[in-house]
């Protein structure tokens, strides 16, 4: 999906097809060249991409705050986000997946978006997938 990474891969590609022409061991001679696809990939719930992308590049994590004034003397926040360098329609393709959270541009950085959902509500979305 992110243009930078098609770019990565045709390279990867074009290394591995150039050691499948070049290698005479009797494995290689059974495998074909390997196609570069070009076309960016649109991710859906239904696939694993978005876990993978998450796994690289985001995390959950859990804030205690003590608040006096809650029945329990404490606030829970439970955040999900995930942060990409120059990625804001790739973010907004995942915010758009989730139909929770936002889409901002971090403070101080060069480029990096984060999405991020931290209602109850967007936390079920994405704990079903």
């Amino acid at each position: 999906m992110l243009p930078h990474r098609i770019t990565q891969l045709g390279r990867w590609i074009i290394n591995i097809n150039a050691s499948l022409i070049n290698d005479k061991s009797q494995y290689f001679n059974f495998i074909a060249e390997i196609e570069h696809i070009v076309a960016p990939v649109t991710p859906t719930l239904t696939d694993a991409w978005i876990s993978g992308f998450t796994d690289a590049s985001g995390t959950f994590n859990v804030i205690v705050i003590a608040r006096p004034d809650s029945a329990t003397g404490y606030r829970v926040r439970v955040r999900f986000f995930i942060d990409q360098k120059n990625a804001l329609a790739e973010l907004m393709t995942i915010r758009n997946l989730f139909g929770f959270g936002r889409v901002k541009l971090r403070n101080e950085t060069d480029a990096v978006y984060r999405y991020s959902n931290d209602s109850l509500i967007g936390q079920q979305s994405i704990c079903h997938y």
